[in-house]
């Protein structure tokens, strides 16, 4: 009787502990990719709890609950063979589960939104090769040892395998601030986003992965866009500092550089507070200010000081969010040829927003251009400054120079074309809202872009200055040898009143040597200090210092 209970007992036993492993590789892939981007995601863990729970829980339960099945179907002595065959199987599918997500890992592509080729061959080559041997494996192990002992073996590795990823888990939270929670989250919202003065404004037009010479080359193919911009100062020669957008929003406004010596959530947060150029703003009685970005990291209470910044609470949209974190288990733990299932391009967790009184605002090139710019100015006396973030020609490289979004993806020059589309669009807002003259516009990018895949030169992004009521008969160009840790000044001297033809005062045409710190898009621990001698777009010229910045 004793030997009857224990073979019932053995083969469910066996299930569960692969169902339990299961459970906790979903649970520390979620928890580990929380802990490893806390400083960029607008959530703490708090948030996280409960679709986390939702993706480790029914798994389990579903995977105990079909085995028992099978296990019922296949229970008498003669069939219990086919039973412990399909737990082999199921285990070997969980070990190829966790060596993709903890081994192979490395040969991801970056979540930033390119356009991933999933045709690579060797991290191909080595998936395909996992799942062969794992398979040959599971079938030679039955063949020595019958299915019933290889079931056996099987579950001592994944207890194994459950031990190693309590000791990941247990190691993440001693690690890092995991657990931490922020006390002050904030959204953009798309309050004001259509608002103008009859007085004045000071507007920002940042386009994201706008590189000037790209930019230059798509002008210089449209005489009639040359035209439209004749009021500005273009400065072709302009140097980044950084080569991704997270630190180059606060740097452009503040000059200070990040050299990894704190957390990014604590540089960013003290860096805008202590941002000159938003104080002399308020000297310069600009009452209404509005920073409109996609994903910007300010924990502070003084990010409240512009209108349109909202107070995140703790709802969200559920299955938005739940979604998300399928879509990126997916695609650590599936083999390469089936990674495209997952449909993920970047982590978009910014979508499952919600604020308290308007929507967030999102980037997106096509809805500004078609929906935003379709609307009638709001007007006000008041001076009102704004800073607006757009997708620019960041990835995916989708749209055309209507700004439509084409299947299939189109190119870096195709979405560079269609960016100028929304400059223009926007300028020819102001004018048809009559507050063009009283306007003061810098057009930028954050950063450079190089369409030469694993080649850096994001180091020359767009710079084009007009001051309120200037005007030129052309688009004037200045050689002036400009690094973006020269805005903050620069921000301010058009404060001032400083026509775009009399910023950058003292600064070279030609000899200056200017900083640039370099990393890479999943690596931003690492920076490696760089300067130039020579013209921003001439990368071969960047030369490491031998000064690295690491955290």
């Amino acid at each position: 009787m004793k030997q009857k209970k224990y073979d019932i007992v053995k083969p469910l036993l066996y299930a569960l502990v692969l169902s339990i492993a299961s459970g906790l590789l979903i649970f520390t892939e979620l928890f580990i990719m929380y802990a490893n981007n806390v400083d960029d995601f607008w959530f703490d863990f708090s948030v996280m709890t409960k679709p986390t729970l939702i993706l480790t829980l029914v798994p389990m339960a579903a995977i105990f609950v079909i085995m028992a099945i099978l296990f019922l179907i296949f229970m008498k002595k003669e069939r219990r063979k086919i039973y412990f065959t399909l737990l082999a199987v199921a285990d070997a599918i969980f070990v190829s589960c966790y060596t993709h997500a903890n081994f192979l890992a490395g040969m991801l592509p970056p979540l930033d939104g390119t356009d991933f080729d999933w045709g690579e061959t060797l991290p191909n080559i080595v998936s395909i090769a996992i799942v062969v041997l794992l398979g040959v494996g599971v079938v030679l192990l039955i063949k020595k040892f019958k299915s019933e002992k290889t079931a056996k073996i099987l579950n001592f590795v994944n207890l194994a395998t459950i031990f190693m990823l309590i000791v990941s888990f247990v190691t993440t939270i001693l690690t890092t601030s995991v657990f931490e929670p922020k006390e002050v989250t904030t959204v953009s919202s798309n309050k004001n986003l259509n608002l103008a003065s009859t007085d004045k404004n000071y507007f920002v037009f940042m386009v994201d992965a706008v590189d000037a010479k790209t930019f230059e080359d798509v002008l210089g193919d449209d005489d009639a866009s040359t035209d439209e911009l004749k009021d500005f100062s273009y400065f072709p020669d302009s140097l980044a500092g950084y080569p991704f957008t997270r630190d180059s929003i606060p740097f452009i406004f503040s000059g200070v550089w990040n050299e990894n010596e704190k957390a990014f959530a604590e540089w960013s947060t003290e860096t805008f507070d202590n941002t000159k150029f938003f104080s002399e703003l308020e000297k310069n009685d600009y009452v209404v200010k509005n920073f409109y970005d996609y994903e910007f990291v300010w924990r502070s209470r003084k990010a409240f000081e512009f209108d349109n910044i909202e107070s995140m609470d703790k709802t969200y949209k559920l299955g938005h969010f739940t979604k998300q974190e399928l879509k990126y288990l997916l695609f650590k733990v599936l083999p390469y040829p089936l990674k495209p299932l997952s449909k993920i391009d970047q982590m978009n967790f910014n979508d499952s927003r919600l604020t308290t009184t308007y929507e967030p605002f999102i980037w997106d090139d096509t809805n500004y251009y078609y929906e935003t710019l379709k609307k009638a100015a709001e007007k006000t006396d008041e001076k009102v400054f704004s800073f607006i973030h757009l997708e620019g020609a960041h990835v995916p490289l989708n749209l055309d120079k209507e700004v439509r979004v084409v299947d299939g993806g189109t190119d870096y020059r195709t979405k560079v074309d269609a960016t100028l589309t929304v400059i223009k669009g926007f300028i020819n807002y102001l004018k048809k809202n009559d507050v063009y003259d009283n306007s003061t516009i810098v057009i930028l990018g954050d950063h450079g872009y190089n369409a030469d895949k694993g080649v850096p030169g994001r180091q020359n992004p767009l710079l084009l200055v007009r001051q309120a009521g200037e005007t030129h008969s052309k688009m004037h160009t200045s050689a002036k040898q400009v690094s973006f840790a020269d805005l903050g000044d620069m921000f301010i001297d058009l404060l001032d009143g400083k026509k775009s033809t009399e910023i950058f005062e003292g600064i070279p045409e030609e000899g200056r040597e200017r900083r640039y710190l370099y990393y890479v898009f999943t690596n931003e621990d690492h920076m490696i200090e760089q300067t130039l001698n020579g013209k921003a777009w001439e990368t071969e010229k960047m030369i490491p210092t031998g000064k690295e910045f690491n955290r």
